[in-house]
């Protein structure tokens, strides 16, 4: 995660489940590469977003090219950005722009992202916080509360509030 999880609808869209919800996992950011820069030629970033989007970004200023525009309650997952000035999913960018060639893997690891297009070098900075959607347990997150002498019992608790584990 982020250091928090996200809610699946701030994610996904659709229905808000309770147990699916932004959960504190704060042992994350102690975590070795918690935080990830990869950085885009602008040439790269218009060439992907005329085949990605089928939009020409040639007469648009690059700062305006990849913009989020709304981030989730806790201001770290991206719910929607402006591609060309058109608005997509803030997960667009990791599942559909940003993905090595003919493979579908996103090269940036998170949807908690910050982008800065800098004019010196002409190039976009894509920072991430955590890796993957970050809904749900974050198992880095479960695998640091473990060594931490959480039983599976609290973790499961812990990253699905609300739920009850049974035995059968």
């Amino acid at each position: 995660s982020a250091g928090k999880t996200a809610c699946t609808q701030d994610i996904w869209g659709g229905t808000a489940y309770p147990y699916l919800q932004s959960v504190d996992c704060s042992v994350d950011e102690e975590l070795k590469d918690f935080i990830t820069t990869t950085t885009y030629s602008a040439e790269k970033i218009q060439s992907l977003i005329l085949e990605k989007c089928r939009i020409d970004v040639s007469n648009i200023p690059k700062s305006e090219w990849l913009k989020p525009v709304q981030y989730d309650a806790n201001g770290l997952y991206c719910i929607k950005i402006s591609i060309g000035g058109t608005e997509y999913k803030g997960s667009y960018l990791r599942s559909t722009i940003l993905t090595k060639a003919n493979t579908g893997i996103s090269t940036i690891r998170s949807t908690a992202y910050t982008i800065s297009y800098n004019d010196q070098t002409d190039e976009f900075t894509v920072t991430c916080k955590g890796y993957g959607h970050g809904v749900g347990m974050s198992q880095r997150g479960a695998k640091a509360y473990a060594k931490q002498g959480w039983t599976h019992e609290q973790i499961l608790a812990h990253f699905f509030p609300g739920t009850t584990l049974v035995k059968n």
